[in-house]
């Protein structure tokens, strides 16, 4: 929405360097010619420079004043959320151990459970065997006990 805004979007958008940075307004020169406007803007520029001068040294007075407890207070806001995000990783952390423990009694149970299963499967194929086993078995006595009674009969 800002004049200024569009026009610096358009330089970076065209890859034009920033224009030089203007230092002329910061040097303090007399005139060099005998002007009066010369002179008032010669006037007005060491003016701003002294307030400008001026308001960095009552900044550099209230830091000197303020500035170590505003730096205490900040390295204690900066402790005090480190403790809180300590303490919540640790509050993680502990959930991911309790977790990873009843996950391994979960698989340790299963194992267990599957381990019998796996018995109870071979026991019933074992005596599934047994008894294809043994029904082999008396098949062949009957065919063994028919052909005995037909040789008999003859």
């Amino acid at each position: 929405n800002s004049e200024l805004l569009r026009k610096e979007y358009e330089r970076v958008k065209s890859g034009r360097p920033l224009p030089p940075f203007d230092i002329d307004r910061y040097k303090l020169e007399a005139p060099k010619e005998p002007d009066e406007d010369e002179w008032r803007r010669a006037s007005d520029n060491a003016a701003s420079q002294l307030e400008h001068q001026s308001i960095r040294l009552v900044n550099l007075e209230l830091l000197q004043q303020f500035g170590a407890n505003a730096w205490k207070l900040g390295n204690y806001q900066k402790e005090t959320m480190l403790a809180a995000i300590e303490k919540a990783t640790e509050g993680y952390r502990q959930t991911g151990v309790d977790l990873n423990k009843a996950r391994k009694y979960e698989q340790v149970e299963a194992g267990v459970k599957l381990r019998d299963l796996e018995s109870r499967w071979g026991e019933g194929v074992r005596q599934c065997i047994e008894i294809q086993v043994a029904n082999c078995q008396l098949l062949a006595e009957i065919s063994k006990l028919e052909l005995g009674a037909v040789n008999s009969t003859e």
